[in-house]
């Protein structure tokens, strides 16, 4: 398993893609299922897409959503899986949606 530390005494860390950025050749490995997000952009598709129960991306379509637009995520839950796992793999499972499954 591995994560990112947030150690810089930055006032906040709600902008997502300076964070995306940093971690970028590891999170383009993954697809990446997104669950419980709050989130602002501005873009209609993008607001649609992310303000859902859930949504699955690949790390290609979630780059290129941080680069189109650079938007407040006040919440959400990002977990990255391994290419090799599909979607359908991995959403037979119970997804908890704000604590309760």
């Amino acid at each position: 398993m591995q994560g990112l530390i947030l150690n810089k005494e930055q006032e906040f860390y709600s902008l997502f893609s300076t964070l995306f950025y940093k971690i970028k050749e590891f999170s383009l490995d993954y697809n990446w299922l997104i669950s419980n997000a709050e989130c602002y952009p501005q873009k209609i598709k993008y607001n649609e897409k992310l303000n859902q129960r859930y949504c699955w991306l690949s790390g290609m379509e979630l780059a290129s959503i941080l680069v189109n637009e650079d938007f407040q995520w006040v919440w959400g839950v990002l977990s990255g899986f391994d290419k090799m796992f599909l979607a359908d793999e991995v959403l037979k499972y119970p997804i908890a949606i704000y604590g309760w499954i």
